[in-house]
């Protein structure tokens, strides 16, 4: 059988490519980043039971001069009173700035060091929801932990309202936002949910919660006040879930895999290995170092999708932040991290590390001399390798939001652009590790071998990655 010509050969990378490509887009329009429900209101004592909750009581005041408001309450309650006269005037973070501004929120607010409640989002099965939908399983148990963060008031003496912004991350595993009441909508890559329960809201209880890097804005009040309690949602390994049911991801199963797998079974993709780049659809607070270990168990949706999948395939995997934002210039060397990953159970644990990755100009397939960088070989074990992307840097929408409006002034952790960058074995590899079966590398790996070759000589003739 003769060798393929050149354009064949390209033709059927090429296609492997754009098919992982539709995937990765597919997958983004349609993974949850924003769930939500109601809880009716229920007058019976004990623990709630099915989707309600028992009335919700809100202590407040100076010590010794503490104050009780049950909810639902009327609108003249001489204790709502009392709590509009105790919050103070809700601000936001501007460009790192505590600044009041009422065209933009207007809000009162009591700090949690103010108040105490009795409502429980684990009690009543929100948080175990919330990780069920939002917070797929890591390789180790991993859940939500959800810490009440603030109340807010809005509405009374005008339209009470916060506009689209993005949450300020006060954690480098914080993954999301917990709001329980509230008229608001939730945005992502162009997608929009409305939770709007206006026309209920006295006799339950309503909760949204969504991804930290989401935008999303508080819709005017104009009549009445509207109470709302933030929790901010954090990863952890421990089980913190009310129920003792597993919930463990499958990668093998996930489309992506199979489809991964499918390009690793020809020998004419990457027949010389290399690495494929996936830009992270969302964004991760980090600070420091410490930042790269948290990573992996903080992925959300589609993102932890990918990484799943390829741990499925047995193969080197690493993730590190790629754009700085203009508040990240200020910050000496915050992509200068690098930690382990845990990973036992794989073959390829001992180069499944977390790397930090410079900022790259790509031109579709590329080529560098420091890809090495990303693993953990010695200089003179490594040669060149390719490098393909399977998407472009996202997020042009919301980083604007997150850059200029937040809940609060920057706290030292920041929001960052991910890639993820999966480690391709070069054909023989994945023949002897039975990736590409005997029938197949009789066929064809012979054919593939003369054409990388051919390959590699137009590429050192025309490299095409700028590294900054």
């Amino acid at each position: 059988m003769s060798p393929l010509s050149g354009s064949l050969e390209d033709h059927i990378q090429e296609q492997h490519v754009a098919n992982l490509r539709s995937l990765i887009s597919s997958r983004r329009s349609e993974v949850t980043f924003s769930c939500g429900g109601q809880l009716a209101v229920s007058e019976s004592s004990g623990p709630c039971l099915g989707p309600s909750v028992p009335p919700v009581s809100l202590r407040f005041g100076q010590s010794g001069f503490g104050q009780t408001l049950q909810l639902p309450c009327v609108e003249d309650d001489p204790a709502k009173q009392s709590l509009l006269e105790t919050c103070g005037v809700a601000t936001f973070g501007l460009r790192g700035q505590d600044v009041l501004d009422e065209t933009y929120r207007k809000a009162l607010k009591l700090d949690t060091s103010d108040f105490c409640t009795d409502f429980c989002p684990y009690s009543c099965r929100i948080v175990a929801i919330i990780d069920q939908l939002l917070l797929p399983s890591y390789q180790e148990q991993r859940s939500v932990k959800a810490e009440l963060y603030k109340l807010n008031m809005y509405g009374g003496g005008g339209p009470g309202t916060f506009k689209p912004h993005v949450d300020t991350p006060r954690g480098q595993d914080q993954i999301g936002s917990l709001v329980t009441g509230g008229d608001l909508s939730v945005r992502n890559a162009g997608r929009n949910m409305r939770f709007q329960w206006s026309h209920n809201s006295a006799t339950s209880v309503q909760w949204a919660a969504f991804y930290s890097d989401c935008e999303h804005e508080v819709h005017e009040v104009t009549a009445g006040h509207r109470m709302t309690l933030t929790y901010n949602l954090y990863t952890t390994t421990k089980n913190d879930l009310q129920t003792n049911a597993a919930h463990s991801l499958n990668g093998a199963a996930l489309p992506f895999h199979k489809q991964l797998r499918t390009a690793f079974a020809d020998p004419y993709f990457l027949f010389e290995g290399g690495g494929v780049g996936v830009y992270l659809h969302h964004m991760y607070p980090h600070a420091n170092e410490q930042y790269s270990k948290l990573l992996p168990y903080c992925l959300k949706g589609a993102d932890m999708e990918v990484w799943e999948a390829v741990r499925a395939l047995r193969v080197p995997v690493s993730v590190g932040t790629t754009l700085k934002t203009d508040q990240e210039d200020d910050v000496d060397e915050r992509d200068d991290f690098e930690a382990d990953s845990d990973n036992e159970e794989t073959a390829a644990s001992d180069t499944e590390q977390l790397y930090p990755l410079q900022t790259f100009k790509t031109y579709g397939e590329t080529e560098q001399d420091d890809f090495k960088d990303l693993y953990s070989g010695e200089k003179a074990e490594v040669k060149k390798h390719r490098l393909v992307w399977l998407n472009e840097p996202g997020h042009g929408e919301v980083s604007a939001a997150f850059i200029v409006y937040g809940n609060e002034a920057s706290l030292g952790v920041q929001y960052s652009h991910a890639a993820l960058i999966i480690q391709v074995p070069s054909a023989e590899e994945r023949h002897a590790r039975g990736l590409i079966d005997d029938v197949t590398w009789v066929a064809k790996g012979a054919s593939a071998s003369k054409a990388a070759m051919r390959q590699e000589v137009e590429r050192k003739a025309a490299p095409c990655l700028i590294r900054e």
